[in-house]
């Protein structure tokens, strides 16, 4: 029985060893000399080509620095409807972003609370301006300082960026509560 075991062990390894070297020599990797391949390759000044790595690596010590890097900032509000690709080469004139800045409701009643309160400027000052001809009353004297005060406390506390307009409305408003204040006041004291 084990002359059988070893028998059949030893055709095993044979046909295994038959079957890798069949495999080997179609694949290319076993190739005999002076085989008929050769002599027809010879024949026709054609080359065996034969596959290779052909990968090269370099080992490098160093340090990798990129271009100086510039901080931009927007000179307003809006949405951010372009910008420049990472690692995109810019020159100079470049589009780096884009913003479109549109007028929200909160923006356009801000206005309108604006127009109103110079509007309510104008009044007052009309009103003192009336007044004038009469001799100012301590009350009068207090609500002129009021209304100075309420103009430059506007004109420092505008909610929106403003505009150079709106700038100059309210200087205006502040110049004329205190030319008022100053009116109302001059006829008071004895000169």
């Amino acid at each position: 029985m084990t002359k059988l075991r070893t028998a059949i062990f030893g055709i095993v390894v044979l046909v295994g060893l038959a079957v890798v070297v069949l495999v080997l020599f179609a694949q290319g990797a076993l190739v005999f000399p002076n085989s008929d391949e050769d002599e027809i390759a010879a024949e026709f000044g054609a080359a065996v080509i034969t596959r290779k790595d052909l990968r090269t690596f370099k080992d490098l010590d160093g340090t990798l620095e990129y271009g100086s890097s510039v901080q931009i900032s927007p000179g307003g509000s809006g949405t951010l409807t372009y910008l420049a690709a990472e690692g995109f080469q810019l020159d100079r004139g470049s589009v780096v972003f884009r913003l479109h800045s549109s007028i929200s409701d909160a923006e356009i009643k801000s206005a309108d609370q604006q127009i109103a309160s110079a509007r309510a400027a104008v009044a007052q000052a009309e009103l003192a301006l009336e007044n004038l001809i009469q001799p100012a009353t301590p009350a009068q004297i207090a609500s002129a300082n009021a209304t100075v005060a309420q103009a430059e406390f506007a004109l420092e506390n505008l909610n929106a960026p403003a505009t150079p307009a709106q700038i100059a409305s309210s200087n205006a408003a502040v110049a004329q509560a205190e030319l008022a204040l100053e009116n109302l006041i001059a006829p008071a004291t004895p000169a």
